[in-house]
């Protein structure tokens, strides 16, 4: 079923951003979308194109060491620049493997590190001074470059959210990277639309001020790893091998659907689009792999 909505933020004309929701461990599913989006971009050429990804790339899931190498990589086609963020489970990551902080493993260990160190060729049950050593020096480097936030026209993106009332230069890292309320209540304007992960849920939520993107792709039935497009005059929302998008037409948009594409348009277009959606053909593409069951905390 397609939702329409009007669109809560927009680009500059000539700009793009994929935007991709929490990881966690799920290295299939995320080289699955950068080849949509490798694909996409090649398609539908655009001046400025960026790939961004809103953290918590490790932790729960089957692979997180493959998802990090995979970040690592760069951009997975030509003419899309990267931005990654750093989000919760890489900062308790970098605090336990510190180990200045004793805490700061536990806190780490029951918030799915058992998965990455198994990633990574050691067991949660090894000596924590040993897990160092597994993760090479290149990796725990990139990790600790991770951005806290990056801003795109009127859209704000960050891991979890962000105190309302506060602006952003003086926002807590904490908060940042851990916050749900009072963000995500906060009815009123944020000073930009602030595209977030960290809370999953079913689908994409769009609200006026915030859209969160973190649809479970470890959850099992929860969820699936969605890429979100925001252009300048809408936002496609697609769980993984969804399909093309035709922007020729200046406020409309239409899609092949496999799974589910959520389109989030000015306002009005809705009914047209629903027209063409029917019309298309529908599109091919391989089965998703299931996601492992795992605990629902983020």
């Amino acid at each position: 079923m397609l939702n329409f909505s009007p669109s809560p933020g927009c680009l500059p004309p000539g700009e793009r951003v994929y935007a991709v929701g929490d990881v966690h461990g799920c290295a299939t599913r995320l080289a699955a979308l950068h080849r949509m989006i490798g694909a996409d971009l090649a398609a539908r050429p655009v001046a400025a194109a960026t790939l961004l990804h809103v953290g918590d790339y490790i932790d729960r899931g089957p692979d997180s060491a493959a998802a990090v190498k995979l970040l690592m990589a760069g951009p997975p086609a030509r003419g899309l620049s990267v931005v990654n963020l750093i989000g919760n489970h890489e900062a308790m990551m970098l605090a336990a493997l510190a180990g200045d902080d004793p805490g700061a493993v536990g806190h780490w260990l029951i918030n799915g590190a058992a998965a990455s160190l198994a990633s990574w060729g050691v067991s949660a049950d090894d000596p924590p001074h040993t897990w160092r050593a597994a993760v090479p020096a290149a990796q725990r480097a990139f990790l600790a470059r991770l951005a806290l936030h990056h801003a795109a026209g009127g859209y704000l993106f960050v891991h979890a959210g962000i105190r309302p009332g506060v602006a952003i230069a003086r926002q807590r890292r904490d908060d940042l990277l851990w916050m749900r309320e009072p963000f995500l209540s906060h009815r009123g304007d944020l000073g930009a639309v602030v595209v977030h992960g960290h809370t999953p849920t079913r689908e994409p939520q769009v609200r006026p001020n915030r859209i969160g993107i973190d649809t479970g792709a470890v959850l099992g039935g929860l969820g699936s790893l969605w890429g979100i497009l925001f252009g300048a005059l809408f936002i496609e929302f697609a769980p993984l091998y969804a399909a093309r998008v035709n922007e020729s037409a200046p406020n409309v948009a239409y899609g092949l659907i496999l799974l589910a594409v959520l389109f989030v348009l000015p306002e009005g277009a809705g009914g047209l689009v629903e027209r063409l959606v029917r019309r298309a053909p529908r599109a091919r593409a391989g089965r998703i792999p299931p996601s492992p069951s795992s605990s629902s905390s983020a």
